[in-house]
């Protein structure tokens, strides 16, 4: 009878090992063929795995068998308040006669926003400001598709001026206009950011994502409201919040977290830790 293999392969290749069938058919002249088996499905496990990690980092023409993926961009909003957001549309076509999975923008992904501030400074896309589920998008052969996207997910924007937003690696099919977007932010009034963010909660899950990256104080009743309405899931709106910091905010945060189910109030729990309670106020009556 053959030894069981070491613990610290475990997984996998453990199962197969001591599988009673497995067992049975390590002997005699079967033996050899046992391993050939096990060999091969652990090679398909691997390859498997790698396929999944590997998943959304074709770029463009000749992607192989995440097939051919152009997008290029646009946006309605041309002028928007500080301390808000912008959402913005990627139009995308799959070129090839292959199936395409891929993860769209952010680091390591196709394709990738670069924002130049009024100062000059240039950011790409990177990790997302606030925690956020992200699906992998499937695109048949010469399928196309609108995804929309608030850019607030991985900026702020502080200050006011002109920006320049351009899709990096985007394609060579689309001119350089659609491959990049201007728009200006502008001082604005309470009753102007308050009027931007409702406009937002009708926008769709879009909408109520943009609203978490809303940095205005004003805009608090406006959050609570967006959270109000069971967004899935609430953790950006909860960040948001934290990341406004009022006391105003803090409090919304604090009845959320009474009044929440479990992952709300692990949510409220991680984001409270990130705020600073110096420059909290007395809390409002």
């Amino acid at each position: 009878m053959p030894q069981p293999r070491a613990r610290r392969n475990q997984g996998l290749g453990w199962t197969l090992a001591n599988h009673p069938s497995n067992s049975a058919r390590a002997h005699g002249s079967l033996a050899g063929l046992h391993h050939k088996e096990r060999a091969n499905l652990l090679w398909r496990f691997t390859l498997k795995s790698l396929a999944f990690v590997l998943i959304g980092l074709a770029i463009g023409p000749g992607a192989g068998a995440h097939g051919s993926v152009q997008c290029s961009i646009r946006t309605s909003e041309r002028d928007i308040c500080e301390k808000t957001a912008l959402i913005v549309t990627l139009l995308c076509r799959n070129d090839s006669d292959k199936e395409a999975d891929w993860l769209p923008v952010g680091e390591n992904r196709f394709p990738v926003f670069e924002l130049t501030r009024p100062d000059g400074r240039r950011e790409v896309s990177g990790e997302s400001r606030y925690p956020v589920s992200e699906g992998v998008i499937h695109l048949e052969p010469y399928q196309k598709i609108e995804i929309s996207l608030p850019v607030t997910r991985w900026y702020s924007f502080t200050d006011t001026g002109p920006y320049l937003l351009t899709l990096q690696g985007a394609t060579k099919v689309y001119d350089n206009t659609q491959q990049r977007v201007e728009f200006r932010v502008s001082l604005c009034s309470a009753v102007e950011v308050i009027s931007a963010c409702h406009k937002l909660l009708e926008a769709g899950p879009e909408g109520l994502e943009a609203i978490a990256g809303f940095e205005a104080p004003e805009a608090v009743p406006c959050l609570s409201e967006a959270l109000d309405r069971k967004p899935a899931p609430t953790t950006a709106l909860i960040h948001g919040l934290a990341k406004i910091g009022t006391t105003p905010a803090i409090e919304v945060l604090i009845q959320r977290f009474e009044t929440g189910d479990a992952f709300d109030r692990l949510a409220v729990w991680e984001a409270l830790r990130t705020v600073n309670p110096s420059g909290l106020g007395p809390p409002s009556s």
